[in-house]
């Protein structure tokens, strides 16, 4: 796919730097499937090993074939701690606010769970991590390790990076996940009364926005003749397996009000 995208993808305008416009560079569902495949079989033919061997997989990712820990008589509870089905062991949940986690705390994360056998991080669509195969006593010291993590359901909302680095994002996403997450802190809102949001700074959808129950879409919004920052608001999605359905749009609104609500 990345020889398709270096000889077809667009070069020039960032914005369309992407493989969803290839299609429409090419012509159609056609030629585009018709140019991958071409690309497919000059690696075919250039006779380049494309056979994987899961042990090598496994191996190279530090993975066990079977998982042989056990507990050690230790146990942890709490709301980020789940249990695992082989006895002993445990899940612990961390969702560093808008997916970001501080460098000190996710290197002072990877140097514990080198001490620790058979831990492994598993990472969640949503931008949250688990960390398991830990004893209870392992449990309580990842527990203290990710301790800056979201507290609430609204503190694990999701947002894209957002504009101040993404060179296609709108808007800046995480900047206002931050100050919602202020404003709802400072306003003692209790837990559970607002739900899981979703912010993406552009139609791009890397934060899901159509999923969420509440979700915005960076765009712009004119007032007195001039583009003002503004997310386009939508209502009901729902990712549930078997519920699944995209939110409704449902009009722009400015940053700034966003902000105050």
């Amino acid at each position: 796919m990345w020889l398709t995208f270096r000889a077809y993808g667009n070069y020039e305008n960032r914005g369309k730097a992407r493989t969803r416009y290839m299609q429409e560079a090419l012509g159609g569902a056609e030629n585009y499937r018709k140019a991958y495949q071409e690309k497919l079989q000059e690696v075919l033919a250039s006779g380049e090993q494309l056979d994987l061997s899961r042990e090598e997989v496994m191996a190279a990712a530090g993975i066990k074939e079977k998982q042989s820990k056990t507990g050690d008589g230790s146990s942890a509870s709490g709301e980020r701690v789940l249990e695992q089905k082989q006895p002993g062991l445990y899940t612990v949940i961390w969702h560093p606010i808008g997916g970001q986690p501080r460098p000190e705390t996710l290197a002072a994360l990877g140097e514990l769970m080198q001490t620790i056998d058979g831990t492994e991080l598993r990472l969640a669509p949503d931008e949250t991590a688990y960390i398991i195969n830990l004893t209870g006593a392992e449990a309580e010291k990842i527990l203290e390790a990710t301790k800056e993590t979201a507290q609430t359901k609204f503190e694990t909302s999701v947002s894209c990076i957002g504009a101040s680095i993404c060179q296609v994002g709108a808007r800046d996403s995480q900047a206002l996940l931050q100050a919602c997450v202020k404003a709802v802190g400072e306003a003692q809102i209790p837990d559970g009364a607002l739900p899981q949001i979703h912010i993406s700074g552009c139609p791009s959808s890397c934060g899901t926005h159509q999923t969420g129950p509440m979700g915005f879409r960076g765009g712009v919004r004119m007032a007195d003749g001039k583009a003002q920052p503004a997310f386009v608001f939508y209502l009901g999605g729902n990712e549930v397996q078997g519920k699944e359905t995209m939110g409704r749009e449902l009009g722009t609104m400015f940053e700034s009000e966003i902000r105050r609500s």
